[in-house]
């Protein structure tokens, strides 16, 4: 078992590889948390590849793929989704919102209210959603990769909302923890730049 699962991580940072350059340490801590049964945050630029790596991430697993884009008018049931009343059967039924989902991208967290940013996160720690006093629960694996922007004004100033340490990274015993991997991802050097490109041209000589 240990040699079947330390091959099969293997071909999944190779895949990844042929498609993401340069950022070796995300990718990992991505698959560390994936194994964990966790889930990332990362806090970075825009243009390094987040979303293409979740994407990568979900077609080599032949999962389920969804991204939220977090707004300042973001709302919980934009995620978590609503009940909707059904004309020809006279009854409510469920629309699931983008959180049902393998594998979703939640981009730029921070901009969100704490209101909405709670609904994620209880869908993350708990595994399921609460829709007008109904649960439901979540697909078998979800994984969530959260981004985060750089600079946040201390009063939320600029459309951006903290994700509070305490929720994020609990520090009392047996607290569940949002985030099981977390990292700061910045622009590649010069070096990488170069094998991308590299790497781009080749691609277009071969198709």
């Amino acid at each position: 078992m240990p040699e079947y699962v330390s091959a099969t991580i293997t071909h999944i940072q190779t895949e990844l590889r042929k498609v993401i350059v340069g950022q070796d340490e995300p990718i990992e801590q991505i698959l560390v948390a994936l194994l964990a049964e966790g889930h990332a945050l990362i806090e970075g630029v825009p243009g390094t590849a987040k979303t293409l790596t979740v994407k990568t991430l979900s077609r080599i697993l032949h999962a389920g793929f969804g991204r939220i884009q977090f707004t300042p008018d973001l709302m919980p049931s934009d995620i978590t989704g609503t009940n909707v009343f059904n004309m020809a059967s006279s009854s409510f039924s469920l629309r699931r919102g983008p959180v049902f989902t393998d594998i979703l991208l939640a981009d730029e967290i921070n901009r969100t209210p704490p209101k909405t940013q709670a609904a994620l996160l209880e869908a993350m720690q708990e595994g399921r959603v609460t829709v007008q006093g109904a649960s439901y629960n979540l697909p078998r694996p979800f994984f969530v990769l959260a981004t985060m922007n750089f600079v946040v004004a201390p009063d939320g100033r600029g459309g951006s909302n903290v994700v509070t340490e305490t929720r994020v990274f609990a520090n009392s015993p047996g607290a569940t923890r949002a985030f099981a991997a977390y990292w700061r991802v910045i622009y590649p050097g010069s070096a990488i730049i170069r094998r991308m490109w590299l790497r781009a041209i080749e691609r277009r000589a071969t198709a």
